[in-house]
């Protein structure tokens, strides 16, 4: 075996591990919170942070994958792992609009440096459960 196909193993363990802790992410925000946010996911895997998180919502970071830890290959892998997941649970996708904080209130905020529109709609679509109702009982 050479060490190119130790790292391909090794890559595949960690896409594994990746996988699994996706999934338990998604149940327990759904359970948390009826619904389940790409960047929730990549807060709860330590990849945004909130004060990274807020700069991006202030306008201080201009798209968030700038603002995240990794590298989009891995990104794209959990958004994808998220996605799959969401509907074998058959968990409805809402399109959700990213508007900033401060004094970035009210601006659209861009998730990639493309700017490409089915990229955009990955990071910006939520799942929400078909059983929690719109309006939370007071």
């Amino acid at each position: 075996m050479t060490f190119t196909l130790d790292m391909k193993w090794i890559n595949q363990m960690n896409r594994q591990k990746l996988d699994l802790k996706v999934k338990e992410i998604v149940s327990v925000l759904l359970k948390k919170k009826g619904y389940v946010a790409p960047i929730d996911v990549f807060q709860h895997l330590d990849y945004l942070t909130e004060e990274n998180h807020k700069l991006w919502r202030t306008g201080q970071i201009p798209y968030l994958e700038r603002a995240m830890l990794g590298n989009l290959k891995r990104f794209s892998f959990i958004l994808s792992v998220m996605t799959e997941h969401a509907k074998k649970m058959g968990l409805k996708p809402s399109l959700t609009v990213y508007k900033g904080w401060a004094k970035n209130k009210g601006k659209s905020l861009k998730f990639s440096k493309s700017g490409l529109g089915h990229v955009e709609k990955k990071y910006s679509t939520h799942y929400v459960s078909k059983r929690v109702s719109k309006k939370p009982q007071s």
